[in-house]
């Protein structure tokens, strides 16, 4: 639930600070997986989950604490430097929890509900926002805090193999990981384009001032139930190019976003939109998993992870492009969502599918994790 904190850090920091705060929020947020992955090579998931939410706790308290600019942008470079910490250790976790043919779904499980877990965070800033932006940071922490303690009790204490074991050579980046980051980083500026600014093509409608936040806890609510209805639906059959499928599905709805100018047919298919696009935010971190050797596998998931660091401003620079052919801000970002979604597929198509059970090809030789690891 930490998450619901940093759209509302340019309304903390106000108008003067805004910019620089969440600047520095953005560099820390994208040092922050980096950092887990090398945390994770040499301590436990436990310690590393548990101090990540931890320290995202402390910043935001210290956040909270301070009143110089400087001070401010430092704490809010903090709050990113912790933010994202816990983030490849946990997809490694899964990676190894589950076997190969598993992964599609356990991490489709995962993205749905940290989605669903929108709705809940919309509910805690719907009461406390009112109350002011202090409340809605403190119980943020608090939140952090409660991770912490359960990722300490439940997540395993193993420390990683010694470096020897794990791997005797320089880390390469293989060419195919390197094509899927790219499409990835292009699939996140589609899906940012959309989801920030949204909530200016609603008002650019007329849709009143209470209906974004509305339409945002119906879509965590949607992603969820259309990813089960999708898993019913597949059952244990094997799609190769699902995820492609589905980026294409997606463009096609942003294609039909552009041209709807009524708030009811607008909402309800952003709302369809929203939700089919959670979820297939598993299917990148299982491709991700089943390409990357498995000595890498923790630092695959931070490189692939930046992605959203590098999109997000991006998306800003790709409507700017666009202003002299499309003035308007938010019609032009709806332009941009569905290209990138489409470019996005086009160059997944080079890239080798995930094999029947759940790697490729190369992947699957000489792999020591096909069986799950428990514990």
């Amino acid at each position: 639930m930490g998450a619901y904190t940093v759209p509302f850090l340019a309304v903390y920091a106000g108008p003067e600070l805004a910019t620089a705060v969440l600047g520095a929020f953005g560099v820390g947020a994208f040092l922050s997986r980096w950092l887990g992955a090398w945390m994770a090579l040499h301590l436990s998931p436990r310690t590393v989950v548990s101090t990540g939410l931890a320290a995202t706790g402390v910043a935001l308290i210290l956040l909270l604490s301070v009143r110089g600019s400087l001070t401010m942008v430092g704490a809010a470079a903090l709050v990113g430097l912790a933010f994202e910490i816990y983030e490849p250790v946990t997809y490694e976790a899964f990676a190894q929890a589950v076997t190969a043919s598993e992964r599609r779904r356990a991490y489709t499980l995962l993205s749905t509900v940290l989605v669903a877990a929108g709705a809940l965070s919309g509910l805690v800033v719907t009461v406390l926002l009112p109350l002011g932006t202090n409340w809605l940071i403190l119980a943020d922490s608090a939140t952090c805090f409660a991770a912490a303690a359960v990722a300490w009790r439940h997540l395993s204490a193993d420390r990683p193999l010694p470096r020897a074991e794990r791997q005797k050579s320089r880390w390469k980046p293989p060419s195919s990981l390197v094509l899927l980051t790219t499409a990835g980083t292009i699939f996140s500026i589609g899906y940012l384009a959309v989801v920030m600014f949204v909530p200016l093509a609603l008002f650019d409608r007329g849709a009143a001032a209470w209906v974004p936040g509305v339409i945002l806890m119906v879509s965590a609510v949607a992603a969820p139930l259309l990813s089960a209805t999708r898993s019913r639906a597949a059952g244990n059959r094997h799609r190769p190019r699902e995820l492609e499928f589905g980026l294409t599905v997606t463009a096609l709805l942003g294609v039909a976003l552009t041209t709807l100018h009524d708030v009811v047919w607008f909402s309800a298919l952003y709302v369809l939109w929203t939700a089919g696009s959670a979820s297939l935010l598993g299917e990148w971190s299982a491709r991700v998993a089943d390409h990357a050797p498995a000595p890498d596998r923790t630092l695959w998931f931070a490189f692939h992870g930046s992605s959203w660091a590098v999109a997000q401003p991006a998306v800003p620079a790709c409507v700017a492009l666009l202003a002299p052919v499309v003035p308007d801000a938010s019609d032009a970002a709806l332009l941009v969502a569905p290209a990138a979604l489409a470019l996005s597929a086009i160059l997944l198509l080079f890239t080798a599918p995930p094999g029947v059970r759940g790697g490729t090809a190369s992947d699957l030789a000489g792999r020591p994790d096909e069986q799950p690891r428990r514990g």
